[in-house]
Formats: structure tokens, sequence, C-alpha cells
């Protein structure tokens, strides 16, 4: 029974958490995914990875990542979190060059998970963010060139 009652609180909690995020700015949103702010480690497909996420001030995230093979760094990308006119939306640059922007259609600050997503681009479709304690796990996902489901995890640990 008190299993019940706990549950059922952290859901009546998390309904109206989620349901006053409505009315935030585009700013304020940003500000609530500084979750991500730190610097994290962790494998990409079995190569060694960093990430680099700021501080949410001023209304941008900004980021720089690696990966590493067995010569040194064999990919590296910047992204930007910001806000336009209340719109957040995530902008990479892989490889150092602007990719298109993903809005971001999801996110629950109580479980520390952001969904940006475009439809429009070719791979991938989804990144979603999802942290939980000292874990970030990044999952990229959308269409591959053969028209399937394809899914990259990127899993990453905060260094303290």
């Amino acid at each position: 029974m008190k299993r019940i009652m706990i549950l059922m609180s952290l859901l009546i909690i998390s309904t109206f958490a989620i349901a006053g995020e409505e009315s935030l700015s585009g700013e304020e949103i940003v500000a609530r995914l500084g979750w991500l702010e730190g610097k994290w480690v962790g494998t990409f497909e079995n190569n060694p990875f960093e990430a680099i996420y700021s501080s949410p001030k001023g209304g941008v995230i900004l980021s720089i990542s690696k990966e590493f093979g067995e010569k040194g760094p064999c990919f590296i990308e910047f992204e930007k979190i910001e806000y336009w006119e209340d719109r957040v939306f995530l902008t990479p640059y892989p490889g150092g060059e602007k990719s298109d922007n993903f809005d971001l259609v999801d996110y629950d600050p109580i479980v520390q998970k952001a969904h940006f997503q475009n439809l429009e681009h070719d791979f991938p479709t989804d990144i979603v963010y999802e942290r939980m304690y000292d874990n970030l796990d990044i999952t990229v996902s959308g269409k591959n060139n053969d028209g399937e489901l394809a899914e990259l995890k990127i899993h990453l640990q905060l260094v303290k």
C-alpha cells in the first residue's frame, strides 16, 4: 500500500511539473536542460568518447565532443542548444560543419530527458539525451540509407 501511495504521489508531481512547462519561455526551458552541464566520458561504438557541455547561462548550451580511434581523434562535433522566439532547438556541427536544426519536441526536467527531432533530416531524425544520476545516454536514431530503422547509442559518465 505504501509503495502504491509513493508511486501515485510521484505521478501527480510529474503531471503538475510537466503541465507547468507549457508557460515557460525558451530561455527558461534551455535553463532546465542544465543537467547536461559537465565533462562526460564513455564509449561510442566501442571507441573512447568524451563530451563537454557548458552551462545554460545566457540561454545557450554549447558542447564539443570527440571520438577516439586507434590513431587519435577520428570524429569531432560541436553542438548548440538555444532558443529563438520560444522555440528551443539543437544545431549539431558534425566535423565542424553546420547541420540542420532539431526541434525540442519533448523533455522532462524531472527524469532529465530531452528529445530533439527533425523528420526532414536524412539520419538521424531523432536525438535523445537521458541522464540518470551520473550517467548520460545519447541515442541517435532514424532510417538509414536502406530505409531501415537504425539506432546508435553513446554511453557516458560524468567526470567529477
